[in-house]
């Protein structure tokens, strides 16, 4: 029952955001994670980056465009899309490598969640996890807003439909599952 309240709440609190300008956008927490709507909601599949291909720093990585601003994009949608351009979800570990300017979710930062870490009872810490907040930064890499969706289940029996989402507008890890209004961005070969 619980869950079923803060999925509504969230859907409800995601709508509600996503009407508001981006100016006036603010972070609100509801349940196991916050106010989760993309503060561009222009519904473009393209990337935030003139739509080209992207490596992580150090070029380990290579990055589809993003599908952004697709509203109600469910888990299944953005496996989707990642199949339809060849390549697959990250994991949170990978997803962490888009970060920047906030020290906490970067790679090695405070925030435990992790390929090897992925329990939301032992591996989250509300202050480290959620540790920089919309201050008018953007903190990704390649300039992507609002929530991105992992491949990593979040570890624990009570939380069997989520994943692991970064939030790189607020600067974030958090659980999130399919009415998280999440985007996707895609490992390819």
């Amino acid at each position: 029952m619980t869950r079923t309240i803060s999925t509504f709440a969230l859907v409800a609190l995601a709508t509600m955001t996503m009407a508001c300008s981006t100016a006036t956008n603010s972070a609100a927490t509801t349940g196991d994670t916050a106010a989760l709507a993309n503060p561009d909601t222009s519904g473009s599949d393209t990337a935030a980056t003139a739509g080209a291909d992207t490596a992580s720093p150090g070029g380990k990585l290579k990055w589809s465009a993003a599908r952004q601003g697709m509203e109600n994009q469910t888990l299944e949608m953005a496996k989707d899309y990642c199949t339809s351009v060849g390549g697959r979800l990250p994991t949170i570990s990978e997803l962490r490598t888009l970060v920047k300017g906030c020290p906490a979710i970067e790679p090695g930062g405070s925030c435990k969640v992790t390929d090897t870490c992925l329990s939301k009872k032992t591996c989250l810490d509300d202050v480290a996890c959620k540790a920089c907040g919309a201050n008018g930064k953007n903190y990704s890499v390649n300039g992507d807003t609002g929530l991105y969706f992992t491949s990593s289940p979040v570890g624990d029996a009570d939380f069997p439909d989520m994943v692991w989402v970064i939030s790189f507008y607020y600067g974030m890890i958090a659980p999130g599952g399919n009415g998280s209004f999440s985007n996707a961005r895609c490992i390819l070969p």
